[in-house]
């Protein structure tokens, strides 16, 4: 009696649904897909009760309700942590039960593309614990939160965390936040010597400063180009977006 008044309301029987042990439909690419469901948890270094209440029979009753075309799951939020036991890290120490293997397992049975929410520039750890990667502003101070885009980051660590994701959850993709809107003018070594004049501007009232602006929007460009192309070789149909990229944020 309570689905049929559900349903009088305008609601569904979840009855009325297609059972679980049903073979699953191919997965769909991003580019064939309608609707999916984005969480952006960003794990911290002191939670301390990550995937704990993740059940497989909880993301079945989820996905019977919402019917996505994917599920995108935080797995590295913009402090840093990775939301998964990873041999590469660092990874919360507050993990108690792996939930992207859990959403993985059930997404794949039902036919539902898996990608991750992934900070990119933004890694407030990374900096913390590698200073040299991090963005320079004009007084030679370190930015706190983002890293450089002409630095060793990319390659050093966020290259090898997204491909050990790719590879142990078999995943259909990431999307990359945390980019462009951190990408500010960078005064770190790398980065002036790639600009390679006598003097980088300081303000909007330097000679050169638009041509400053343009100098890392290209290079951001090539950044993202760099960390792409790294990942489809050894994960080519990995699918990878950048969040606002060729937005107004960019």
């Amino acid at each position: 009696m309570r689905d049929s008044a559900l349903s009088r309301r305008g609601f569904f029987s979840l009855s009325a649904l297609p059972l679980f042990g049903q073979a699953a439909s191919p997965r769909k690419p991003r580019r064939d897909s309608f609707f999916g469901l984005h969480f952006d948890l960003h794990p911290q270094e002191h939670d301390t009760a990550l995937g704990r209440d993740v059940t497989e029979a909880m993301i079945e009753r989820l996905l019977d309700a919402a019917r996505p075309d994917y599920v995108q799951y935080d797995a590295k939020g913009h402090a840093g942590w990775l939301g998964w036991p990873s041999a590469v890290g660092p990874s919360s120490p507050g993990i108690v039960k792996d939930s992207l293997r859990i959403w993985r397992d059930v997404t794949a049975r039902r036919g539902v593309a898996l990608y991750i929410h992934f900070s990119g520039v933004w890694d407030s750890e990374a900096v913390k614990r590698k200073p040299e990667w991090a963005q320079l502003d004009r007084d030679g101070k370190p930015d706190g939160r983002n890293t450089s885009t002409f630095g060793p980051y990319v390659d050093e660590l966020m290259i090898p965390q997204l491909r050990e994701a790719a590879s142990k959850y078999d995943l259909d993709g990431v999307w990359v936040d945390g980019e462009c809107w951190s990408v500010r003018p960078d005064y770190s070594p790398a980065a002036l010597k790639a600009w390679s004049r006598d003097q980088a501007p300081r303000g909007p009232e330097d000679e050169g400063w638009q041509e400053w602006l343009e100098f890392h929007r290209a290079r951001f460009r090539e950044y993202v180009q760099h960390y792409v192309d790294e990942l489809h070789k050894s994960h080519p149909k990995l699918q990878v977006a950048s969040n606002w990229l060729y937005s107004t944020y960019h």
